[in-house]
């Protein structure tokens, strides 16, 4: 008897370990798969769109916002075949700017296909074509917008008829880097506008239609 008392009692003891039991197993939470945007930037200017800022000790990222041209970017941009000389004369008729707050845009259009353009910032001082005069300009940097073959006139018969007989310098609208556009060189079918801005800010350049026009849009934030 004392052998199956203890017997019992040894029975009871693992049944009651057993029921008293939990499953304490716990999960850790699933971890945030977070992707870095691509980054794509030129040295010289701030991250273009999409690029994260330069570290500072935690700065957040920049997004820049987009224009409906395309991407931003520091470097010269070419159009349209610039420097074939065969393409279609197409005069100017038109120059306006315009702002919607985080870009400055300027508009040149055209009576016919839109020339071959090349759009970058001026390396150094920029002259007047043909004579070779400094551009006055009061600016610590200029984007250079050169179309060829264009003009403020147009070829005919008996000489040549005037198209664009507006400003030869207006103010860009805005409260952007972009201070003025002036022209700065109206020479055998080559045409130069320079935009005076007081710094080096990304830019896009684009064609439009229906009317023919040149739209070059310069960042207005950073």
């Amino acid at each position: 008897m004392p052998r199956l008392a203890a017997a019992l009692t040894a029975c009871v003891v693992v049944l009651t370990a057993a029921c008293t039991n939990t499953d304490t197993t716990t999960t850790d939470p699933p971890s945030s798969d977070v992707s870095a945007p691509a980054t794509t930037g030129t040295s010289g200017g701030p991250p273009l769109t999409g690029a994260p800022a330069e570290p500072d000790g935690g700065s957040s990222t920049t997004i820049l916002p987009t224009s409906p041209l395309g991407p931003w970017t520091l470097a010269a941009t070419r159009g349209n075949g610039f420097g074939d000389s065969s393409g279609r004369f197409a005069p100017l008729i038109d120059v306006r700017t315009g702002d919607n707050g985080t870009y400055q845009r300027i508009v040149f259009t055209f009576d016919g296909p839109v020339p071959g353009f090349e759009v970058g910032y001026a390396d150094g001082p920029v002259t007047v074509d043909p004579t070779g005069e400094l551009a006055d300009l009061d600016a610590a940097t200029v984007l250079v917008i050169r179309m060829s073959p264009t003009g403020t006139a147009a070829p005919t018969d008996d000489g040549f008829v005037t198209t664009y007989d507006g400003p030869r310098r207006l103010a860009v609208d805005g409260d952007g880097p972009a201070t003025e556009a002036v022209l700065t060189g109206d020479f055998e079918a080559l045409m130069t506008w320079a935009l005076g801005s007081s710094e080096r800010v990304p830019f896009v350049a684009g064609t439009l239609s229906d009317p023919s026009r040149l739209v070059v849009d310069l960042l207005a934030t950073s």
